[in-house]
Parts: structure tokens; sequence; C-alpha cells
């Protein structure tokens, strides 16, 4: 089998996507890479990946540069002549079906999590879904991470008779990788925040509620791990984020490498989104041990439970974040050494080689 598979961004495909192309690969089928280059390319291409590198702006709506990354993907659909398409992400789904769609090939769009766009009264909107429902034409099959993302595809009339509908419940992480490391100091709380930095992540809130804490709490610690996304409306700036470093409330670490070894530092991590697909950095921090807090939209609602491995707050919420940071603070030793054992036991449902398997069922590739 030929199978060709489009992300945005050589990061996300060496991040979440790796194992599975692996896999493929060592079951002998062809497989073909497109996404937009970072410095993660070179990384996948010494895992003796092919890739396919094109230009593409996720948050852009220049209509020319969309029509070039379509005629983009129409070259490469006859270049590779692939069996099987899987698309991440919004303009893979749109211009690569739409490249695909006069040809005989079984094409998956996996939905890691979906656009605020969907959910505002506007013109761009409307548009975003008659585009999906057109593409929806030719697509074989659609892949969730929750139940409520599947739910608003229906509710939208994306979805057709014939289009097969999953949901899995992640992408998975590779517990070899991401072990428990026991926590032996609780006496200074350290707070993460892991993610782009955009304000969907939660992130002026989560400077907000540290702020707070620290008028009260002074020996605590927040961090923020992150990289700046293309810029777009949403996207926080550095000015405001170095504004709280001067004030002593957060310090920023920038893009870490090495995720696991800085989850070891920390006691919890904090995602108060507005809304996930199924967030990777929570399952990696369950995976080592680290109680979450996280907001009770979709995706993040399904991993947080409350006074088990972590506390729930309200998506842009200050005080509720505050809240449940400060719930955390205030925890017994013993307590906190419980929500550790409760997320790591938790993690073992998220297992990437299972989650491939299931992946692989799927593709009707096992």
């Amino acid at each position: 089998m030929i199978i060709l598979i489009c992300c945005n961004d050589s990061f996300s495909t060496y991040t979440f996507r790796r194992n599975l192309i692996l896999n493929l690969m060592k079951k002998n089928h062809h497989v073909f890479v497109v996404c937009k280059g970072d410095h993660y390319l070179k990384k996948l291409v010494d895992e003796g990946i092919n890739v396919i590198e094109v230009k593409m702006n996720n948050t852009s709506k220049n209509p020319w540069h969309d029509f070039l990354l379509y005629l983009k993907c129409r070259q490469i659909v006859k270049m590779v002549n692939p069996d099987i398409i899987i698309n991440y992400t919004i303009k893979p789904h749109l211009y690569m079906t739409l490249a695909a769609r006069h040809y005989n090939i079984k094409i998956i769009n996996f939905v890691p999590g979906i656009s605020s766009m969907l959910y505002q009264d506007t013109l761009a909107k409307k548009i975003l879904v008659r585009f999906y429902r057109f593409v929806s034409r030719y697509t074989w099959g659609y892949i969730f991470l929750n139940q409520d993302d599947l739910f608003e595809f229906k509710f939208q009339k994306i979805l057709r008779a014939h289009n097969k509908t999953f949901v899995l419940n992640s992408e998975g992480v590779d517990l070899n990788v991401y072990q428990r490391c026991e926590i032996m100091d609780f006496n200074k709380v350290k707070f993460l925040f892991v993610g782009r930095l955009v304000k969907e992540k939660g992130l002026l809130e989560y400077l907000q509620a540290a702020s707070l804490i620290k008028q009260k709490y002074e020996d605590v610690e927040f961090y923020i791990a992150g990289q700046m996304y293309e810029k777009s409306g949403s996207t926080i700036s550095m000015d405001i984020i170095r504004e709280y470093e001067k004030r002593g409330i957060v310090k920023y670490l920038g893009f870490i490498e090495n995720m696991p070894e800085l989850y070891k530092q920390v006691h919890v991590v904090v995602l108060p989104s507005y809304r996930e697909g199924m967030p990777i950095s929570l399952i990696e921090a369950l995976a080592t041990g680290r109680a979450i807090i996280a907001s009770m939209v979709p995706g993040s609602k399904e991993l947080v439970k409350e006074k088990f491995n972590g506390f729930s707050c309200q998506a842009r919420d200050v005080e509720s974040l505050t809240k449940a940071m400060i719930n955390y603070i205030e925890l017994s030793n013993e307590d906190k050494h419980s929500l550790s054992h409760n997320a790591h036991q938790m993690a073992k449902n998220f297992d990437v080689n299972v989650i491939v398997e299931k992946q692989l069922e799927i593709l009707e590739l096992r």
C-alpha cells in the first residue's frame, strides 16, 4: 500500500504521528508525509521517512496562498498515486481531499480538535462549513478524539451517510518515554503551563491566576513552556509574558524538547483551554505522575477527575482557575502523593502502542 499522510507541520507530525508512521513502514507500506518544514523536518528524514515539504500556514486566510496549496496538493497526489490519504487539521482536510477527489483513493480526515471558527456566527464559519460538507462527499471516514467533536460535525450537517466515523481516546503517548518519577518534595509547589502561546489555551487566565496566588503564596512557582504560534489575532505577545516575568510572577522557558525531564521538575500541569481535541500534554503529565488542572471543555474534561488526579476549572474564568490551583496547594502531602499515583494509573489507558493498533484496524491494515 502507498499511504500519504498530510499534516500542517513537521513538529506535530513527529510528536504525535511518528509511531503510526514507523509502524506502517515496518509493515512494508510505502509512506509519504506532506507537511510544512520546521526544525523537526530533519528528525523525520533521519527516521527514514519520505517527507514532501510544502508551504502551509494554518492561520492564513489569504485565498491566493490557499489556491497555491491546493495546486501543490494536486501535484503531490498525481506524483505519489496513493491508495490511502490521511489528513490532519483543517487545510489538509480541505485541500488534499479536494485535490484527490477524482481518484479512487480512500481518504480519511483525522480531526485532532475543532477550530473555534465553527462556534462563531461569521461568514468565515459559513464558508468553512459549506467547504467541509463538499469535501465530505469524497471522504471515506473521519476520526475524532472526543464525542463532542463528532456531535458538532453531525450538528453542522458536515457528515454524509457514507462517511464512516471513529472516536479514539487520544493519539497516545509512549509510556516508555514518559515514565513516572516520584515527587520527593512538596514544600515549594510548581505549576507548569504547556502549550502554544495563544488565547484559546487559556494562557492569559493562567497569568492572571498566578498573579493572584503569588500575593498569598509567595513560594509557589509558575512556569510556561511553549512556542510562539504563527501570528494571528489570538497570539499572546512576548511583551505580555515578559511583563509578568519582570514582576516575578512566572518564568518563561521557551520551547522545550525534553518534556519528560521538565515534567519531573514540577508538581502540576495546568491547561485552562477554551476547547481541545485530546490534549497530549495532559496525558504526558499523567504518565509521569503529575496532577493536572484543566478546564471542563471537550477533550480536557475526559482527562481530569476531581480530587482523584487533579482539579477542574471553568474555561475563561480566572477565579475558578485560581481556586483550583489553591485547592492543590492546600492539600496535605499524603493527598498530593495520592493524586500523583492516580494520575500515573490513569495514563495506562493512553498507551501509544494500543492506539496505533486501533488506527491500523480502522485503516484495515492490521
